[in-house]
């Protein structure tokens, strides 16, 4: 049983990430105060996304690594905007310019810094 438990780990962060994007927040923080701090979330938000998709594709060998996590996060940007006014947030091209920039961050961070011959990572 444990085994499974940490077998389960991995996926349990990005799915809370993944998650914030669709979680309605109170009126009392639908202030226009509070508004570009929430639009900035996206930026971090994706890059914590990206540098896990890219350990995982650099550890499986996928060739495309890169290429694959931007199209996946370019993907989930879109399809969270597309689904926010469904569950009471508002959609936002701003939002979704900032998840792209995230996974930009992240894949080129990720390939900047890592080491060419790490055989973990």
């Amino acid at each position: 049983m444990c085994e499974r438990l940490r077998n389960l780990l991995p996926y349990v962060g990005p799915a809370l990430l993944i998650g914030a994007l669709f979680v309605p927040f109170p009126n009392a923080l639908e202030k226009e105060v509070w508004r570009p701090f929430f639009d900035l979330a996206h930026v971090p938000l994706f890059a914590a996304l990206g540098v896990g998709l890219m350990a995982r594709f650099d550890a499986s060998r996928v060739r495309y690594g890169g290429i694959l996590t931007l199209l996946l996060l370019t993907g989930l940007a879109v399809i969270a905007e597309v689904v926010q006014p469904l569950v009471g947030r508002s959609a936002n091209l701003a939002d979704a310019l900032a998840g792209v920039a995230g996974a930009l961050i992240a894949t080129t961070g990720w390939r900047t810094w890592k080491p060419k011959r790490s055989p973990m990572l």
